[in-house]
Formats: C-alpha cells, structure tokens, sequence
C-alpha cells in the first residue's frame, strides 16, 4: 500500500559516525564513539519536535524537495501512528530506518515496543536519540549504521574480513518459520535504496539473510511505481 505522505529529506551521503576509525563487532565500542561526537550542551529545547520547529532547526537537510536523496524521514505524528498501529504486541524486536529526530522512534517506544533498533547514520540526529536512549535505555539501542546499506555493508565485511552487517541483528533470537516473527523491519524506502527491499524480497525463498532468523516482516512505505514493480513481477 502506496501513501501520500509529506515527508522530510536528507541529502547527506551515506556515512557512518564511526567513520576513519576501524568498526568492530562490540557494540560498546560504538556506543564511545556516538558519544564522543555528540557531547555538547543541549537545552529542552532543542528537542522540540514540531513541525514548525524541526523546519526551523534542520530545513536544508529534512525538506529539501529533490527526488534523489539518501534518506526520508518521518516527522508527523499522523504517520507514526500509522505505522505503529500495524505493529502488533509481541516480543519482535524492531529495527528502524534513519530514525531521524525521533518521531516515530518516541511513538514506538510509547506503545510498547519491547525492543527497539535505531540505524541512524546522520550525526545531526544522533543527539535525539541518545536522549530518547537515556529515557528507555533497557529498550532503544542505537547502530550507526544505514541498514538500507546492508547488502554493500556485507560484500565489504568479504574484503575486510569483519563482521559489522551480522553485529546489527546480534542478540536477536531465532524463531520457526510458522512462529511469531522475530523482528520488524520498519521505515521508508527512498529511490536510491529500492535496492535494499529487493535484497531482502531475494532472500525469502532461500530463508538466507534475516530470514534465517525466522519469518520477518516488513513495515515500508515505498512508492507506488516500486510497490508495483515488486508485486506484479511476483504475481
């Protein structure tokens, strides 16, 4: 399903907070690094996440209108709830897409959520969620990652010999295929990354990949011309 949505965009490159530092697979040792590259003295206010406020604070990277963008942001409530009322009550962890200032991280911390992943790459955002970490610490973690990235984040774990795209579902536990699933995958997709969904929709049929964790579901907003493509080429 398709959605008109008035979203928010970032053209910022792809890159990782970690970036010219040797990346391990301990999440501890990211967590130094997030750390260190956002301490700075941030009021109550800076955390404001109105509309109004976001434009005010981040306007050439959250509502730039040009099409080919790395990443989209959700900042209306409206498509949080959206998204968090399709997300039903179990044990799944979930994983979010370039959270961003946290809108639809704080609603999904909210409505019970048990575990929360927040693949944020963008520095300028890591501040919202290193706050919203502090508030629910047993439930958000948060990977400097771009998980769209995964598949060009594994062929460069081939070369480097590391570990970085396995460490981002360490901890998550396996389930049958005809059980509950064991994560969600939850966000919006932009041009540049329809190479990720297809990634993922190749390693169904093999249960290779996240599917080798159990029957994982999808919760993306993509356009209609993709969303097309993706389900007539399999129809």
């Amino acid at each position: 399903m398709g959605f008109s949505l008035s979203v928010v965009f970032s053209v910022m490159r792809l890159r990782c907070c970690c970036q010219h530092r040797k990346v391990t697979n301990s999440y501890l040792k990211s967590m130094r690094c997030l750390h260190l590259e956002s301490s700075r003295l941030i009021t109550e206010q800076d955390f404001e996440l109105t509309e109004t406020a976001l434009k005010r604070k981040h306007k050439g990277k959250l509502f730039c209108k040009s099409r080919r963008v790395e990443s989209i942001y959700i900042v209306r409530e409206e498509v949080a709830n959206i998204v968090c009322d399709n997300i039903p009550a179990d044990d799944a962890t979930v994983l979010e897409i370039n959270p961003g200032p946290g809108v639809l991280t704080r609603r999904l911390l909210d409505s019970g959520v048990k575990q929360l992943r927040a693949f944020e790459s963008n520095d300028e955002f890591l501040p919202y969620m290193m706050k919203l970490q502090k508030e629910h610490p047993e439930k958000l973690t948060i990977i400097p990652h771009n998980l769209t990235a995964l598949s060009s984040i594994a062929a460069r774990d081939k070369v480097t010999r590391e570990n970085n795209a396995l460490s981002m579902f360490e901890g998550i536990r396996s389930q049958p295929w005809d059980s509950d699933p064991p994560l969600r995958i939850v966000g919006v997709i932009t041009q540049r990354r329809y190479t990720f969904v297809r990634h993922l929709l190749f390693r169904i049929s093999s249960m290779s990949g996240i599917y080798s964790l159990g029957r994982c579901e999808l919760l993306l907003f993509l356009p209609h011309k993709e969303y097309w493509v993706q389900t007539l080429a399999r129809s």
